[in-house]
């Protein structure tokens, strides 16, 4: 699961241009704007990444309801950390004296479920939630992708690939011998239901069959083609798509990594140098343009190793958001 919140320390404090309340903190690999003055380098603070739905029941963020309250699919109300420019200085995150919530405990510390927060999620259309028939199968892997904030330590990136991030909904199709076939959201198998858009893709581009073809080729158990679900109400669409499309970003056989076959839209290979660092990964996609529309904003780029094995720390791929995307800035 993700750690939404952690005990964290301030790696660094500088200055901004013109402002003096006011100056921007390097905590983990993310840069935060905070109240000047309030820290020093090595304190310790409760860091909030984007996403984090914080209750605004709690004293300690009570402050942040004249800032906006969103509504979950569960009915809970609460305040959503988003990526803020101030200053001209993006800012990801939110960072709160480690004293003001009588904690301790180490650096990197999660402390998500202890303060109650949870990950916005958008409302999901009625095309997309369909019928439940269980859990993500225990043989597929999750499509979660770490950002790269989280992961400064793999600098340089060497021997990787980078693909355009697409903004749509995680998609898993997938063949097993003695189980059938599975259509999944990111987390969930559904039932076959009329109007829904994951089944729609598999009978418009007959994946059950097309899996079927590499499944009976082979000794294998298990076929599965995980990607994007992108289009017409999905994510608002941001790149005005016609239609529903789905992109594979990963194709495997019995839990091993291939290419990915022609019989499927492939998501954007991009031929770019790979970062040497944290602030050349996010500059680079910062203001990048799509290859699914060139007319519009790239979400970002998502970087895996060139023999489809995982990175040292356990990771599969590693993504990079561009800061004008999430801010919602066009050309």
């Amino acid at each position: 699961m993700r750690k939404l919140a952690t005990i964290e320390e301030v790696q660094s404090l500088e200055p901004i241009p013109d402002a003096d309340r006011i100056e921007l903190a390097k905590i983990r690999g993310w840069n935060v704007v905070v109240q000047k003055g309030l820290y020093e380098v090595g304190d310790l603070v409760v860091y909030f990444e984007i996403d984090s739905m914080l209750d605004i029941e709690m004293p300690q963020f009570q402050f942040l309801s004249d800032r906006g309250v969103r509504t979950d699919a569960d009915g809970f109300k609460g305040h959503v950390v988003k990526t803020m420019r101030l200053r001209g200085q993006y800012s990801q995150g939110l960072a709160s004296p480690i004293s003001e919530f009588d904690l301790s405990g180490p650096v990197g510390g999660d402390v998500t479920d202890l303060l109650g927060v949870r990950k916005w999620e958008p409302l999901i259309p009625a095309s997309l939630s369909g019928r439940v028939r269980g859990r993500l199968p225990s043989w597929v892997h999750k499509t979660d992708s770490e950002r790269i904030q989280n992961c400064e330590y793999l600098f340089p990136l060497e021997n990787v690939v980078a693909t355009e991030k697409i903004d749509g909904s995680s998609a898993t199709y997938s063949l097993h011998q003695e189980e059938g076939f599975h259509v999944c959201s990111r987390n969930l198998s559904l039932y076959r239901t009329d109007g829904n858009t994951f089944w729609n893709i598999a009978d418009r581009l007959d994946i059950e069959k097309v899996l079927h073809g590499y499944l009976k080729d082979s000794d294998a158990l298990t076929v599965t083609v995980q990607g994007e679900l992108f289009g017409e109400g999905i994510q608002s669409n941001r790149l005005g798509v016609k239609g529903h499309r789905f992109a594979a970003f990963n194709f495997e056989v019995d839990g091993i990594p291939q290419d990915i076959p022609s019989e499927f839209e492939a998501v954007p290979r991009i031929d770019s140098k790979p970062p040497t660092s944290l602030s050349e990964a996010l500059e680079g996609v910062d203001g990048m343009m799509s290859h699914i529309n060139p007319k519009r904003l790239a979400e970002g780029l998502v970087w895996r190793l060139r023999d489809n094995q995982p990175f040292p720390d356990g990771n599969r791929t590693v993504k990079a958001i561009s800061n004008k995307y999430l801010l919602k800035e066009t050309k």
